[in-house]
């Protein structure tokens, strides 16, 4: 496995950019500058409240491909990455959605990022855009060919999406480890926003697969306190206006949260 350019600490607090929809995409409304301007001062903002990474996703793209994006949505998030990269040094990562890890891993090389988040990295699902099928075999060949030590986050039965077969919680975080050779698992609830089942994680703690496991979806400060063993948590919906993801953040919102987190860790 791969080093991360900045270790992790006991837990990490891990803040989701929600991009606005990027050129090309239906909802587009702003020039790329804009897009990155906006970008860099949501960084700035959760990097100056404590927390200690990021990962920038195109959840503005809506409706997603299921697999390879175009050339100007990889290109736009280069851009994004990169002015983002040079604010310093802390754990970055890229997820291009719906489940483009090609594009995702030649932004983070290109850029310096430290991993990418893949929603299905093996096995077979039906969403939203269809039928999407783990690339595994291809994403972990263009790392070794690249020399790269960029880490490879994966999601475990990921949200919006169902197996095309059924395969207990065990199974498949066994294949992701053993058979797709992914560096850390995710786990999230049904939908975004939707908590994790902290029973799950017990389990998957217990199975002893020497990955950290992380929560990926409806993290409060209300039910930190449930998740406390994970490696860390990524948070998006609840630190901004409403709860709802994608909207503006929300400083209120940001620092409880980070008060909560602080906390927990005291303790």
């Amino acid at each position: 496995m791969p080093a991360l350019k900045k270790s992790p600490k006991d837990r990490v607090l891990i803040g989701v950019i929600h991009l606005p929809a990027l050129p090309g995409a239906p909802e587009s409304r702003h020039p790329i500058a804009k897009i990155t301007d906006h970008a860099v001062t949501e960084a700035e903002m959760l990097l100056g409240e404590s927390f200690d990474g990021l990962i920038v996703e195109n959840y503005g793209d809506a409706p997603f491909y299921p697999a390879d994006v175009p050339p100007i949505t990889t290109a736009s998030m280069a851009r994004i990455v990169h002015a983002i990269r040079k604010l310093g040094d802390f754990l970055l990562g890229v997820n291009v959605l719906r489940n483009d890890a090609t594009a995702a891993l030649s932004i983070a090389e290109a850029c310096g990022a430290d991993f990418i988040r893949i929603n299905i990295h093996t096995g077979a699902f039906t969403t939203d855009q269809g039928i999407i099928e783990g690339r595994a075999h291809e994403t972990m060949r263009l790392r070794k060919h690249l020399n790269s030590s960029v880490e490879i986050w994966t999601d475990l039965l990921c949200k919006h999406a169902s197996p095309l077969a059924p395969v207990s919680l065990e199974d498949a975080a066994h294949d992701l480890v053993t058979r797709g050779q992914a560096d850390r698992l995710i786990i999230t609830g049904s939908r975004t926003g939707i908590p994790a089942s902290a029973e799950d994680l017990d389990d998957l703690l217990e199975m002893g697969l020497d990955r950290d496991i992380y929560v990926g979806s409806g993290v409060k400060a209300e039910n930190l306190g449930q998740f406390t063993k994970a490696a860390g948590v990524i948070i998006g919906s609840a630190i901004r206006r409403g709860g709802v993801a994608g909207a503006p953040l929300d400083i209120k919102r940001i620092r409880q949260f980070v008060s909560a987190w602080k906390s927990i860790d005291k303790g």
